[in-house]
């Protein structure tokens, strides 16, 4: 049992709007309604997705890694048989760190893409993923069909001139 002083203000409490409302006691409770948005959507958690097994791009194709020095780390040796690097530096400029974990790069993709339908769309298309140069096809493809000032704000924001 708690002992409550009598006379003692009830304790105040401050909405995310900025108004006060007060507390009258445990049975009361507060009654004030908030009008906020809807609550983005939070990114899927997915398994994390193994490293290519194929290489599909051909030793023809153009090898940027001395104009992208990170293109030489060999966590991306793998990859890098399986895109190209062409795509790899597309993605890039978007902040996508090719060498992340698979729910890094889930995440921020979602979290980039502003409307719900590129996200749904986003989200349907990784259920195909069944590694991880599938899941930067995927990524390619979406930040593909961005509009180009999507990608200029992005270059911007990591001060990257196109």
């Amino acid at each position: 049992m708690t002992r409550t002083q009598v006379g003692a203000e009830p304790p105040e409490r401050r909405n995310v709007g900025g108004a006060d409302t007060e507390v009258h006691g445990a049975d009361h409770g507060a009654k004030a309604e908030e009008v906020l948005p809807p609550p983005r959507s939070l990114p899927p958690r997915i398994p994390s997705l193994p490293p290519p097994a194929r290489a599909e791009v051909s030793r023809s194709g153009v090898d940027l890694s001395a104009e992208h020095r990170w293109l030489a780390d060999p966590r991306l040796a793998v990859l890098r048989r399986s895109i190209s690097d062409e795509w790899l530096v597309t993605i890039h400029r978007f902040g996508i760190d090719p060498v992340w974990t698979t729910n890094q790069i889930v995440g921020h993709m979602h979290a980039m893409l502003a409307k719900k339908a590129d996200r749904r769309a986003f989200e349907v298309r990784l259920e195909t993923c069944q590694d991880k140069a599938d899941l930067m096809g995927v990524v390619y493809r979406t930040l593909a069909a961005q509009p180009p000032e999507v990608a200029d704000r992005y270059a911007r924001m990591r001060g990257l001139a196109r």
